[in-house]
């Protein structure tokens, strides 16, 4: 092909809508997998009962529901540690074959969490977000127990929120 026939209107059409075609299959191939739960390999960590009163982990869910969509919100700190980085992820564990999977988190500001524990310290930066897509839990009916997995400074934690939810073909159940 010559560099005329490469310049027509109908071939920059063309190239265009190709071009378009990989920028899209792209976006869903990256927003798929940021989506997608993972295995946890690691299973190592140190696991803190949200209801333990001596930890030094605060957590507050706002909320856990479900339907076509699995929204976990809330806050969890680490009282008296100052943040140089934090990390929040949603981890559920299958009751039956107890595999456990992580789902990624947004971390979001929630000033709660500053006030709560009033130590002098900012907390701003513990809050999380997630909206999971309840096709993207890998089984047509199962029950979870439901984690936290806190990363400051490097220093992983879990912390067992003491829920589980069930989930079905047509959704999560609280």
């Amino acid at each position: 092909m010559t560099l005329k026939q490469l310049q027509t209107p109908q071939m920059v059409l063309r190239i265009m809508a190709a071009m378009a075609a990989i920028l899209f299959a792209l976006w869903i191939l990256f927003s798929w997998s940021d989506q997608r739960l993972v295995s946890m390999k690691d299973k190592s960590y140190d696991i803190v009962s949200v209801n333990d009163e001596n930890s030094p982990y605060l957590v507050h869910i706002d909320q856990i529901v479900g339907g076509e969509h699995l929204i976990v919100e809330g806050w969890c700190l680490k009282k008296g540690t100052e943040y140089k980085s934090v990390e929040c992820r949603v981890v559920f564990q299958d009751i039956t074959t107890q595999e456990m999977f992580i789902a990624p988190t947004v971390m979001t500001v929630r000033s709660e969490g500053t006030e709560m524990a009033n130590d002098g310290l900012n907390y701003d930066n513990s809050g999380f977000y997630l909206s999971l897509p309840s096709e993207f839990i890998n089984s047509d009916t199962a029950m979870y127990n439901v984690f936290l997995l806190l990363n400051v400074n490097q220093e992983p934690v879990l912390i067992d929120l003491e829920q589980v939810i069930t989930v079905t073909k047509g959704g999560v159940i609280g």
